[in-house]
């Protein structure tokens, strides 16, 4: 009897063995089919965020507070963002093809469609195609050549200090309850500053 049970458990413990091998194979085959396509995956996200680093940003009334963080200027850096009427004005051009260059001094470059985007050119003051820099939580007017050389000169007086142009505060977000208020006063054909 004590024979019988010990080639029993000898056998139990061969099927154990046996069976760990096969699932640990069957593990590893597993892992060997899925790396080619997980590599696939793994380089085609690499692509889609390198393309989306290096390409000029569109902003609009959504995306603009959650991308520039203006109101803090924390964590995204500074950035140049040019008020525009249109998509091939010189200085969006200007701005996309110096986009490395701007990227290398830790500015991002941007633009905003001024017809699309009523929200955010209100809360800026922004009535015509203009060009701001976002920085540290300030916003400073660029009036300099619409040439990337340009661009990059006025980034670094104010990244150094030494700008002497117009500097202003960058005016926060709208909160739900100024949006509300905004909603009533036009449905009522008056403007906030008319209060």
């Amino acid at each position: 009897t004590r024979k019988t049970n010990r080639n029993h458990k000898h056998k139990t413990q061969n099927t154990n063995t046996n069976t760990k091998n096969t699932t640990s194979k069957h593990k590893h085959n597993h892992t060997r089919t899925m790396k080619p396509y997980s590599f696939c995956v793994f380089a085609a996200f690499l692509a889609i965020w390198i393309n989306s680093s290096v390409a000029l940003q569109k902003l609009d009334d959504d995306t603009f507070e959650h991308h520039t963080q203006a109101t803090t200027g924390s964590t995204t850096g500074s950035w140049i963002v040019s008020f525009s009427d249109t998509a091939d004005s010189k200085m969006v051009l200007e701005l996309d093809d110096n986009t490395e260059a701007l990227r290398e001094v830790y500015a991002v470059p941007a633009w905003v469609m001024r017809s699309e985007s009523p929200q955010v050119c209100k809360r800026f003051g922004i009535k015509a195609p203009e060009t701001w820099l976002f920085h540290k939580g300030s916003m400073y007017p660029y009036k300099g050549p619409e040439d990337g050389a340009s661009v990059l000169k006025f980034l670094a007086e104010v990244s150094e200090g030494s700008h002497e142009g117009i500097k202003k505060k960058t005016p926060p977000e709208p909160t739900i309850v100024d949006v509300i208020k905004e909603k009533v006063l036009g449905m009522l054909g008056m403007k906030s500053d008319e209060l």
